[in-house]
């Protein structure tokens, strides 16, 4: 059976977030949307795609983006395709404060 996943969070610390953990038994297809809100300020992003659910200790090869720039109240930008396994997770950082909002959605379906 599938269902719709979604999740939305404002990166509210620089520390390493969980945006999503792979449920188990399924398989999931998500796309992910950064934005920064900042009026004036460029904001680096990281993005991860862990093997565990330990977003505190991220090897350097599960980085999708590092130190990614994320210009003012621009364009959004959108990772499409992100398949989520069971018991992976998806981890996001800002470089900023209370300057992006992550959002994702997608669809997860029995293995």
């Amino acid at each position: 059976m599938s269902a719709i996943v979604t999740a939305a969070i404002d990166l509210t610390t620089t520390n390493n977030t969980k945006l999503f953990e792979g449920n188990a038994g399924k398989v999931g297809d998500v796309n992910i949307c950064f934005c920064n809100r900042h009026a004036s300020s460029e904001v680096k992003i990281r993005y991860a795609y862990v093997d565990s659910d330990d977003i505190a200790n991220v090897a350097l090869s599960d980085y999708k983006l590092y130190d990614k720039v994320i210009k003012p109240q621009g364009d959004p930008l959108v990772w499409t395709g992100q398949t989520v396994k069971a018991g992976h997770s998806l981890m996001v950082k800002a470089d900023t404060a209370n300057a992006i909002s992550v959002t994702m959605e997608g669809i997860e379906e029995d293995l």
